[in-house]
């Protein structure tokens, strides 16, 4: 067990110039936001698991009502200047694949991959549709990076008003390809 936001400031301290940027441009542009909407970074987040959620996340979960909207920040792994921005709405009952199959996780303990299914903010590249940033090179890291944090922004109205809506709360089929959010995982028996 342990403290995620400890284990995420070691991580953001070891990083190289342009993905600290990156990650700094989202601590003081986007978690703002999502705060302001009543989420909150918990250092308890997945029940305190560090098996749960990787160092390079910035987990935000509103915990009120009978579904959590939750969502992961996620960077590169590898601090390429990239991210993902994955979401869910944890349901009371939620669960978790083992080797013994599935098995019940209070909400509190739950991770974003313990709910009904999993969604993506939708990126606005072609080579990179489900991320922002870069992976390998960009004649101007900075201004793209700036763009990409300033598109994520945008996003967050419509990302707010979907968790507002409960239309997520038992959601397992395909959002409307029109939207600027896809599905990126579900898992088929799990709440049969």
């Amino acid at each position: 067990m342990g403290n995620h936001k400890q284990r995420f400031k070691r991580w953001h301290a070891k990083l190289p110039n342009r993905t600290r940027y990156l990650a700094d441009l989202i601590l003081t542009e986007v978690v703002p936001l999502f705060e302001g909407q009543g989420f909150r970074w918990y250092e308890d987040y997945a029940g305190g698991d560090i098996q749960q959620v990787a160092n390079h996340s910035i987990p935000l979960q509103r915990r009120a009502g009978d579904f959590w909207p939750t969502v992961e920040i996620s960077f590169d792994k590898r601090k390429r200047s990239e991210l993902r921005v994955n979401f869910a709405v944890l349901p009371p009952d939620c669960r978790r694949w083992t080797e013994d199959g599935w098995v019940a996780v209070s909400q509190s303990e739950a991770a974003l991959v313990d709910g009904n299914a999993m969604f993506c903010m939708r990126g606005r590249s072609r080579l990179h549709p489900l991320g922002f940033g870069y992976r390998y090179f960009s004649p101007q890291p900075k201004r793209l990076l700036k763009k990409d944090v300033a598109f994520v922004v945008e996003q967050l109205p419509e990302l707010f008003q979907l968790f507002d809506s409960g239309e997520l709360n038992r959601k397992t089929e395909l959002p409307d390809t029109a939207s600027a959010f896809c599905l990126t995982s579900i898992m088929p028996g799990k709440y049969d």
